[in-house]
């Protein structure tokens, strides 16, 4: 059976437009939760090169707000999947772009949204190296470049597309410092083969 074709498109800034949306959608329905919703990966870097994916943290602040967000998110057609071996993100799936439902409105974009806890080292990874590139543009030619010629190389192969990410994300967070450690950790979480209808592991 034939895989997904991995597709790298320009920048748009539609994504940032979405993702808006989409979290006007998430503070309504966790109002009385304490929430930020942060909006990560590359398609909330300008001018990055990205899957037409936009990557979705919704950060909380205790174990109980996890579990009461996973309960408010079902209403909207969010089905949970666990960890998926990340420890303190919670993913979950949708069944099509309807989901969230919000007035009948059917989504553009695809979108991969998870649940986090504050200070988590996922979080803190997809917060830091987004933050990075925002402020190094020359990086993030860079960067969209090795996605491009990855994407070219690997067209239907996701593993070997995010493994040669892998070295440029450790270093843009090494840079910033975060520890051998936790270097090693989200090598490892990057390289956890993992499938649920859509490879989990993205955010940048």
């Amino acid at each position: 059976m034939s895989r997904r074709q991995i597709i790298v498109e320009d920048y748009d800034p539609g994504w940032v437009e979405e993702f808006t949306l989409l979290k006007s959608v998430y503070q309504e329905q966790l109002s009385h939760l304490s929430i930020d919703v942060q909006h990560v990966g590359s398609t909330a870097i300008p001018g990055c090169a990205a899957k037409p994916v936009i990557d979705i943290d919704i950060i909380v602040d205790n174990n109980d707000n996890v579990k009461r967000s996973i309960e408010l998110l079902a209403p909207l057609g969010y089905r949970y999947q666990g960890d998926l071996g990340v420890l303190d993100r919670q993913a979950f799936d949708r069944e099509d772009n309807t989901v969230p439902y919000a007035e009948g409105r059917t989504w553009t974009y695809d979108h991969n949204m998870y649940v986090c806890l504050a200070g988590a080292t996922s979080l803190r990874n997809h917060l830091a190296f987004r933050d990075y590139l925002r402020s190094n543009p020359e990086e993030v030619s860079e960067y969209s470049e090795l996605k491009r010629r990855l994407a070219s190389e690997y067209p239907h192969d996701i593993d070997s597309y995010i493994e040669g990410k892998c070295d440029f994300i450790v270093g843009i967070l090494a840079k910033v410092g975060f520890t051998a450690e936790e270097q090693s950790q989200i090598r490892k979480a990057n390289r956890k083969v993992v499938r649920f209808g859509r490879d989990k592991r993205e955010g940048h």
